[in-house]
């Protein structure tokens, strides 16, 4: 059997204050999370990266799982590519993978010279102004399938793939922390029918030690779990992140339990299919994005590629998974900064 790659989803658990820190302060938190990791025996520490052209300025959107403003939240987690670069030294010099999820295109301005592939978060999966800057770059792409359809995942899928042959593709359910009955494992094997040449994985949101080691019984070649040093601690991932010493749990069993699929839990098998559930759509509403214009545009002016934005929330814009249709088309009226399409 092919090797499993443990990733370990730190996102921006450094992050433990409601107040803001010196960045020194972040670094220091993040480096000691990446050496838990390694202790752990994870394969790659993976964080997120925000940028100004993510959330809408005029939005108020509160996140069902995290009572924070999320305009603020972006704003307040935006860090300088010397950021990025540090942690990925750092990651290098003690021996272990470094990966991020850029947010949306502006994130990717900021870690392009540092990442050697990158991860597509579930709630960017339709952003297409994202995957079609991303694809360009012909590295390696990992996507998360949470809060989407089939439907949507197969255009993503097909569309990076235009550019990019190198596509994984995680099962993930959008719920934080996600109960054993929701995670409707077989959903795995299923996707590995339905698309043979991507590596499958796992993407796990629930609590749960041993969820690793079922995914893995079913082919995932995958698995990304959330990592934290305080379950408790100020931040929207904490809670549903695993502890350093049930992380390294989660690895022994991932490389030295051969489970049975007969072993695994039948309300965490599910059914094999992909589809959305009730918990998931609450979170499309607020983390699908809408296109919307970069700068003011004067009417008869030319809309490029890069005039184009995708911002959290849709709201009345079209959805980001348009953005095609929009590209290089004349502005029938003038547009101010902001305004959707």
């Amino acid at each position: 059997m092919n090797k499993v790659e443990i990733i370990c989803e730190i996102g921006k658990n450094f992050v433990v204050s409601e107040q803001p820190e010196p960045l020194e302060t972040l670094l220091e938190r993040a480096k000691e999370l990446i050496r838990e990791a390694k202790k752990a025996g994870a394969d790659t520490c993976k964080f997120q990266a925000h940028a100004d052209d993510e959330i809408h300025p005029d939005a108020k959107l509160i996140s069902p799982h995290f009572n924070q403003d999320r305009y603020e939240w972006v704003k307040r987690n935006t860090y300088p590519p010397e950021f990025w670069l540090e942690l990925k030294e750092y990651c290098y010099e003690i021996g272990i993978g470094f990966l991020v999820t850029p947010m949306s295109r502006g994130a990717v301005y900021l870690i392009e010279g540092v990442s050697d592939r990158f991860k597509i978060g579930s709630g960017d999966l339709t952003d297409f102004v994202l995957l079609d800057y991303i694809r360009d770059y012909h590295k390696p792409i990992i996507i998360s399938s949470g809060m989407s359809s089939l439907q949507e995942l197969r255009k993503a899928y097909d569309f990076i793939r235009e550019k990019t042959e190198d596509v994984s593709i995680l099962h993930c359910i959008s719920n934080y922390p996600c109960p054993l009955e929701d995670l409707n494992l077989l959903t795995i094997p299923f996707l590995k029918k339905q698309f043979p040449e991507a590596t499958i994985g796992f993407s796990d949101h629930s609590l749960e030690i041993s969820t690793g080691a079922m995914a893995v019984s079913l082919g995932a070649l995958i698995i990304e779990k959330h990592f934290t040093l305080d379950r408790d601690a100020f931040g929207p991932d904490h809670k549903c992140s695993l502890l350093p010493h049930e992380f390294a749990q989660m690895v022994k069993e991932i490389r030295e339990w051969k489970m049975e699929t007969s072993e695994i839990p039948k309300e965490a098998l599910g059914v094999s299919i992909k589809f959305i559930n009730e918990e998931e759509m609450k979170f499309r509403k607020i983390f699908h994005k809408g296109l919307y214009v970069g700068r003011d545009i004067k009417k008869g002016e030319l809309i490029a590629r890069e005039d184009i934005i995708a911002l959290r929330p849709q709201g009345d814009a079209p959805p980001s998974q348009d953005f095609m249709l929009y590209m290089d088309k004349t502005a029938e009226h003038d547009y101010q900064k902001y305004e959707h399409l």
